[in-house]
């Protein structure tokens, strides 16, 4: 037998030892330990070290994912089957790297219960050393799926009250650049007015006043649009029918939307009346109709949607700049390309367009959202890519304001 065959037996033998003695050493916890083990909410497991599969696993292994102890133990890759795809490769990589003696390592991933739901784990793994090599891997998971689930939403509230802020400072300066804007378009036009009326009807020069009076014009309709947004345009109250405003503005509709585009009503009979100016809404709705003509080139359906929606706390919670009350909302949905999250985090800005800058300002959903906010309400928006997207107007319900 060459030296290098001996070795080998000798090394097999070892580890068969060193297998034995754990095995002994675990029967010696007795009847009370192996209760204290299996009454924890918590999975104690042992593995072996080069292949992962589970040796041992406690009780509360059926508790916190489902799983009984002898599933772990009997099915062949039991973990890299049940880790979450997303976090398998890494997972597995790490708790390989914990066969190395050493300090204990803190793993934290996602399993796929057996009732099909995701479950955070916090595992602590250590290595099972004897005579300098290690024989096994031991650890515990425990469930953390709640405190994960708190602290991602914690995240998202600070990314919505982060996103409130910006947008409310973008108000506040697009405010005083309109107000300033004007303040120069306003001389412009007026000295323009004056030199025209000088001017004989044959003079060349008036060709040129009339492209000055007309750049200023839209340099107006600009500001205008800005003040829109930053909420400090003027706007004359009524109690409103928003059905009835709805109706009306779809009558112009092929000023909006392409030739393609079908719009489908689904309008709630007893809807209640809000305290709105009628030509805004509509310009907030016109708005959300050619944004969602645009992101249908080939054509598609536009769903508006009319209800009555009471909202609690709970509800009122998750969205930004809510809160609890009575609201008539109205939904604008449309079958097109869907959005980013990363288009969506800068969908209210002005002069935010994923379009050619020849093609549009940036404004529509800008002023839209400002006309809204001015209302005491809030618009927000769901999408995703490829499924079309939805945008949601909260306005007051009268007897509520």
């Amino acid at each position: 037998m060459t030296s290098t065959r001996v070795h080998l037996v000798l090394r097999q033998t070892e580890e068969q030892i060193m297998r034995r003695k754990v095995k002994k050493m675990r029967k010696r916890l007795g009847t009370r330990h192996r209760g204290l083990l299996d009454g924890l909410d918590a999975i104690v497991w042992e593995a072996d070290p080069q292949t992962l599969r589970f040796t041992f696993v406690s009780q509360g292994a059926g508790r916190v994912l489902g799983y009984p102890p002898a599933r772990w133990q009997k099915e062949p890759g039991f973990l890299q089957n049940h880790l979450h795809p997303k976090d398998r490769d890494e997972t597995l990589r790490l708790l390989l790297a914990a066969r190395l003696p050493g300090r204990s390592r803190v793993l934290e991933y996602r399993m796929m219960a057996s009732d099909g739901s995701v479950r955070w784990l916090r595992n602590i793994v250590s290595a099972d050393v004897a005579r300098g090599k290690t024989v096994g891997l031991r650890g515990v998971m425990v469930d953390i799926t709640q405190g994960k689930e708190a602290e991602e939403e914690r995240a998202k509230t600070q990314a919505r009250l982060a996103r409130a802020r910006r947008l409310e400072a973008l108000a506040t300066l697009a405010g005083g650049v309109a107000h300033d804007i004007n303040n120069v378009l306003t001389a412009v036009q007026g000295y323009s007015d004056l030199t025209k009326q000088d001017l004989d009807e044959g003079s060349p020069l008036r060709w040129n006043l009339e492209q000055v009076l007309g750049a200023a014009s839209r340099g107006a309709d600009l500001a205008r649009q800005l003040l829109l947004f930053s909420c400090r345009h003027p706007l004359e109250f009524i109690s409103l029918d928003v059905n009835a405003t709805v109706e009306q503005l779809l009558r112009m509709s092929d000023e909006v939307v392409g030739e393609a585009v079908t719009i489908a009503l689904r309008l709630q009979p007893d809807l209640w009346t809000v305290r709105a100016d009628r030509r805004h809404i509509q310009t907030a709705i016109r708005n959300l109709l050619a944004n969602a003509s645009e992101a249908m080139p080939e054509g598609g359906t536009i769903t508006i949607r009319t209800e009555n929606l009471v909202l609690s706390e709970e509800l009122a919670t998750p969205m930004l700049n809510a809160r609890p009350g009575s609201f008539v909302r109205i939904s604008v949905a449309d079958t097109g390309t869907g959005m980013t999250e990363e288009v969506m985090e800068h969908l209210f800005e002005p002069f935010f367009t994923t379009k050619a800058r020849r093609k549009a300002k940036g404004l529509g959903l800008s002023v839209a959202y400002g006309i809204v906010t001015q209302h005491g309400g809030w618009l927000n928006a769901s999408s995703q890519p490829g499924h079309g997207a939805t945008f949601y107007v909260y306005l007051p319900a009268e007897d509520s304001v």
